[in-house]
């Protein structure tokens, strides 16, 4: 007789040793960096007998209504590092029979499910098959999704790195490197990534929603805590950042979660300048990927591109799927 699957709700300190065991985990689904970012969370572990095989984070607001946290990605279903490779003759059922169990609970409990599936998790048919059966069932819609990374940083040098980006940035470094007024910052607080924020959406003629404002806060309190880290420049004759990336690092890989450049400096090549060594701080602090978290619009996709960035596909999963 197989194994019996079960899903149950378990704590942060379960859900933190399947993180660290997990080869599907990222920064964004370590209990400490989605307890920040979500109002409110849930662990749901699937077992196989006795057997940890799958943990699926769910997020959601004050009322109970499921989100993806803000400003994170790939928050969903990982597996445990004895079931993620299971043999070829085995691994569909496997599947099939972990998101029949874990989807049946979230559907019972939530009523919706809304996950990012990690980059590694690229056999997509469970959740295009799960109620099939049923026309009037609720059922999963699966969108095809991108990012950005730049990978193998460890092996790469500074010049390396840059001989990777398009001309353009090439040149803009070179111009920014010449001028001598610019000076890394060391500290960067909450308050000034918050200013410099509001700054650049006073240009778009956007107020910035509080909910925004207060996750840039928990964004900034998570770096602080040894979860990421600010690469910021400012002028001389001024202590606010001139422009500034925010990364999030966990599990090898950092994340650039917040690119904001000074209005007034968007046209003097200082964003690429702070790119290069926000790619070249990850490296150095240990990352052996860059990932520009999205690249899913024409412009905003080329811009990430232009670093040097291969397109990386992951998938958003939602239950039920549009009408």
């Amino acid at each position: 007789m197989p194994p019996k699957i079960t899903t149950e709700r378990v704590d942060d300190a379960v859900a933190l040793r399947f993180w660290q065991d997990s080869p599907h985990a990222s920064v964004f689904t370590h209990p400490a960096v989605i307890s920040a970012l979500a109002d409110k969370h849930d662990w749901w572990l699937t077992l196989k007998g006795s057997s940890p095989a799958c943990l699926w984070p769910v997020a959601t607001t004050e009322s109970g209504i499921v989100v993806r946290p803000s400003f994170s990605y790939f928050v969903g279903p990982m597996w445990s590092s004895a079931h993620s490779d299971p043999p070829a003759h085995r691994a569909l059922a496997d599947q099939v029979d972990v998101l029949d169990s874990v989807a049946a609970e979230l559907m019972a409990h939530y009523g919706e499910i809304h996950a990012d599936l990690p980059l590694a998790i690229a056999d997509v048919r469970p959740f295009e098959w799960w109620n099939r059966e049923t026309d009037s069932a609720p059922q999963f819609a699966v969108r095809p999704r991108y990012t950005a990374r730049i990978n193998h940083l460890a092996g790469l040098d500074d010049a390396q790195i840059a001989a990777g980006f398009r001309e353009c940035r090439r040149r803009e470094i070179k111009n920014v490197r010449a001028r001598a007024e610019l000076q890394r910052m060391h500290e960067v607080s909450s308050e000034q990534v918050t200013r410099l924020y509001c700054q650049v959406l006073a240009l778009q003629g956007i107020a910035p929603a509080r909910e925004t404002l207060s996750a840039i806060s928990k964004l900034c309190s998570l770096v602080s805590d040894g979860h990421g880290v600010v690469v910021a420049f400012r002028r001389s004759d001024s202590d606010e950042p001139e422009s500034l990336v925010l990364l999030l690092v966990g599990r090898g890989v950092a994340n650039g979660v917040l690119s904001l450049t000074n209005p007034n400096s968007r046209r003097s090549s200082l964003s690429a300048w702070t790119m290069y060594h926000a790619i070249l701080a990850a490296r150095d602090i240990g990352a052996d990927s860059f990932d520009f978290n999205g690249a899913n619009g024409a412009r905003g996709a080329d811009d990430k591109h232009s670093y040097g960035a291969s397109a990386a596909l992951y998938f958003a999963v939602d239950c039920p799927g549009p009408s």
